[in-house]
This record gives C-alpha cells, sequence and structure tokens, in this order.
C-alpha cells in the first residue's frame, strides 16, 4: 500500500484549487467585458444579419437628432426591435428608436396622426419639422425601406428631367423597356423625376434641373435643341447621356432613316473631347449568355463614388468611348466602365454583323464604354462645374435588365454624383437576399471542363491502367 504524504495531497488540491479558481475568475472577466463591450460578430457569408456599407454611410452622415416611432398594436416582430437596436447602435447617439403599442397609448399614439387599428402598423421618422412614414401593414419593415426613409427626411429635393421628345425610353413606363424601375430608384433618393421637352420655341432647360438625362434618344435632335443642351453644359450643368447602339444588318445596307436613327450626340458631346464610336464592343471571352455583343465587366477603374460596391453589369451592343483633350477648355476625363479583356475584346465596326478583329480599323481592348468627365476646378464659373457621365448603351438600363446584376445600381450611383449627393440610399432588402450564381460565358467554360472535362480524363486514364493490367 503506497502511503502519499501530506505536502503532496496538499499540494495537488491547491492545484486543483487553482485551475478552479482561475476558470471561474477568466468566466467572470469574459461576463464584465461583454457586459461593458456591445460588439456583434456576423459570420453569414454575404452579411445577411449586417447593415449595408450604404446605410451606415447615411448614418454616419447625420448631422442632426432624428427620431424613429414604430407604432405596432400588440408585440412588435423582434426583428423590428433588433432592426432599431442596429441603426441607433450605428447612428451613435444621434438617433433615437422607439415602438409602441397604439392601443395601450391611445393619447401618446394620436399625436403622430396614427388611425387606432388593430392591424396597421407604421414607423414614423421625425428629422426637424421632416417627417416621413413608412405603412409596414402588408410588407414588413427592412434596412432598406427603413433607410431610404431616413434619407429622404434628411434630404432637400431636387429634380431630375428626361429629355423627351426623340422616342427615348420612357421613365413612367412599367413594361419591360421602360424606365420605371430606374425612376423609383430616385425617388426613394428623394428626386423629383419630370420630363423635359425641349422642342418648342424658347425652350429651356429649366433653373431646377439638377440633373439632365437623355436616356437612348432613338431620332436626331433639332439644331435648337443641341444647342440650348450645349448652353446648359456650358454654365455648368451636369448631364447622363445614354446613347443607344448604331444599328447593324446582317445585309450591311442601311435606309437612309436606320442610319439617322439612335444619334450619337457627338455635336455636343465634341465639344468637351467625348466622341462616341459608330461601332460595337465585343468580348469573345466575358459576355452575357451566348451573345458576345453583350459585354459583361466589373471593370471599374478608380471612382469610388460610383462603382464601389458594384458587382457584374452588362451591355447591349454598346458602343465605345474615346476622349481628345479640347483646345479651347480644360476638361479632367476618366473611364468609368471598360470589357475585362484585352486580347479578346475589340470595338466591332463592321455593318454586317461579322465580328472579326480587323487591324488598324477596329479598336483593341480593353474598350471603354463608360466615361466620367469634370471641367477642371480652376476654371469653374460662380462655383459652377459641368460634369458629365457618358454611357455607350441606354437599354441596359430598362426594366428588363435590372432586376439582376448592378446595371441599375450603377446609373443611380451616376446620378446621385451628378446632382452632388454625398449620400445615398441603398436598394430595398426584403427578407434574406436570394442566392444567385452569375457566370459568364467564360465562367461556364471552366465550369463545364471541370466537371466533365477532368472526371472524363481521369476515368480514361483509370481504364488505360487496368487494360495494360489485365494484359
Amino acid at each position: 500500500m503506497t502511503h502519499q504524504s501530506p505536502l503532496r495531497n496538499f499540494l495537488r488540491t491547491l492545484a486543483r484549487a487553482t485551475c478552479v479558481a482561475g476558470a471561474l475568475a477568466l468566466v467572470a472577466g469574459i461576463n464584465w467585458v461583454a457586459t461593458r463591450e456591445n460588439r456583434r460578430f456576423d459570420l453569414t457569408a454575404r452579411k445577411v444579419h449586417s447593415l449595408g456599407e450604404k446605410t451606415l454611410q447615411i448614418l454616419r452622415g447625420l448631422k442632426s437628432p432624428i427620431s424613429i416611432t414604430a407604432l405596432y398594436p400588440g408585440v412588435a416582430p423582434e426583428a423590428v426591435a433588433d432592426l432599431l437596436g442596429e441603426f441607433r447602435r450605428a447612428a451613435g447617439g444621434i438617433l433615437t428608436t422607439e415602438i409602441v403599442d397604439p392601443l395601450q397609448n391611445l393619447g401618446y399614439a394620436a399625436q403622430f396622426g396614427n388611425r387606432i387599428d388593430a392591424q396597421e402598423r407604421r414607423v414614423v421618422i421625425q428629422a426637424g419639422k421632416a417627417r416621413e412614414e413608412i405603412d409596414c401593414t402588408d410588407t414588413p419593415l427592412d434596412e432598406g425601406r427603413l433607410a431610404s426613409a431616413i434619407y429622404r427626411a434628411v434630404t432637400e429635393s431636387s429634380t431630375v428631367y428626361f429629355l423627351r421628345g426623340h422616342n427615348e425610353y420612357e421613365f413612367e413606363s412599367p413594361e419591360p423597356d421602360g424606365l420605371s424601375r430606374l425612376a423609383t430608384s430616385l425617388r426613394d433618393l428623394q428626386f423629383k423625376v419630370e420630363g423635359l421637352g425641349l422642342a418648342g420655341a424658347g425652350s429651356k432647360v429649366p433653373d431646377d434641373c439638377r440633373v439632365l438625362v437623355i436616356a437612348g434618344a432613338r431620332t436626331t435632335p433639332s439644331d435648337e435643341e443641341k444647342k440650348e443642351i450645349s448652353r446648359y453644359l456650358d454654365d455648368g450643368g451636369h448631364a447622363l447621356f445614354l446613347v443607344e447602339s448604331a444599328i447593324r444588318t446582317p445585309s450591311g445596307t442601311l435606309t437612309e432613316q436606320e442610319q439617322r436613327a439612335n444619334p450619337t450626340w457627338n455635336d455636343v458631346l465634341s465639344r468637351w473631347g467625348v466622341t462616341m464610336g459608330d461601332d460595337v464592343a465585343v468580348d469573345i471571352s466575358n459576355h452575357m449568355g451566348q451573345d458576345i455583343g453583350c459585354p459583361a465587366t466589373s471593370k471599374y477603374p478608380d471612382h469610388d463614388k460610383i462603382v464601389k460596391g458594384l458587382g457584374i453589369t452588362f451591355y447591349v451592343r454598346p458602343r465605345s468611348i474615346s476622349f481628345v483633350k479640347p483646345s479651347d477648355r480644360q476638361v479632367l476625363f476618366a473611364p468609368l466602365v471598360q470589357t475585362v479583356s484585352g486580347e479578346t475584346s475589340w470595338a466591332e465596326t463592321d455593318r454586317t454583323l461579322y465580328v472579326h478583329f480587323d487591324e488598324g480599323q477596329d479598336l483593341r481592348g480593353p474598350v471603354t464604354i463608360g466615361s466620367v468627365l469634370l471641367q477642371d476646378p480652376k476654371t469653374w464659373k460662380d462655383g459652377k462645374a459641368t460634369k458629365l457621365v457618358v454611357l455607350g448603351d441606354a437599354d441596359f438600363v430598362t426594366n428588363q435588365y435590372t432586376n439582376r446584376y448592378s446595371n441599375l445600381d450603377l446609373v443611380v450611383n451616376s446620378i446621385a454624383w451628378l446632382a452632388q449627393r454625398e449620400m445615398l440610399a441603398p436598394a430595398e432588402k426584403t427578407g434574406t437576399p436570394e442566392q444567385r450564381l452569375e457566370m459568364t460565358a467564360a465562367d461556364i467554360k471552366l465550369a463545364v471542363a471541370g466537371i466533365a472535362v477532368f472526371p472524363v480524363l481521369v476515368m480514361l486514364f483509370g481504364l488505360n491502367v487496368w487494360l495494360r493490367r489485365r494484359k
């Protein structure tokens, strides 16, 4: 029988007690830190439980107190309380939130003009004298709706005019070839959206025009209209040109009407050094579906206020854009969007749709299909500077192409930059975002090679080894 000394027993007990005390101290320390430091970690792949970057930009840019009151009969959904808490924490004390049951607080709810109803759910945002309301009776509150309402409450309205009279894409139309989704996004940014005709005698661009949008004019404007638009730009105006692609035909022969269709606006743009090509940008490696005339790209040279956070955009028969510095004015030019490839993309000039690179005739890629132009700050007049965004396509932002990809975001961000809006409202989020696998033609080829070709090669190699061993 082994006899253990009292000293050894004491040391063993002391070691055990020390371990227990250390563990308790560690747990207590962690809990103490947790109560003082409120930190959250979102481990989901797409950060679905975190506020978006543009929402954070809005909240961090708040200059004066703002209050949010959620009027929910009974018990408000836990998701609403969580969302309001996220906004409150991100705003850093300048934003207050509360959830009120109007059935239990009749007098308090009455000051918000709320109808006492067991079904109605409403969120009221107040910033000084400004007030915005969100009806959540049928559609649940989400980050996008709340951020957009806050943005509207703290932002003064300004007007975006869409040129009319030349068969442009219609901003009020909900049809697939309309621009109603673009108009809705602009209104969410506190823009007024109006149409503008310049065909009448003495017609002028209104003084309250913050941005003039030319969305795919398909008939040639008159000389008077072009002169008025040039005057507006010379006076420090801001404009977005969405220039429709040139008409192509397999025969190569265009009628006189087809030759006049889809004007380049070079009469106006060339005064600022910009020239729209009579061509189509093609990309053999990166395009949508099987159409090499619909280049897909995420190549955006540095211009964070417009392209930061954008995903893939694609274009339908886009024109190329070139720049030659004008001699009579000081301007700063920068590419905004380019095709991805160098060797496998170019600006095709052949009108017969025969796609083949011709040295000395076609422009080798990367092809610029979007650009930004700013009047040199040294030549500003009364603090006003001409700003242009020019894109070599128009129908890429119609309703049929804006349900996915970043086409709509690119145009909305461009207009916001032209209007000198420092904060951008995010696109609305509803529930868990749909996860789609977006693949260009090059991605599809690589996937096919990995899924089908490589396994077949392995099987053939194995079969060859097996046959040799049998012999």
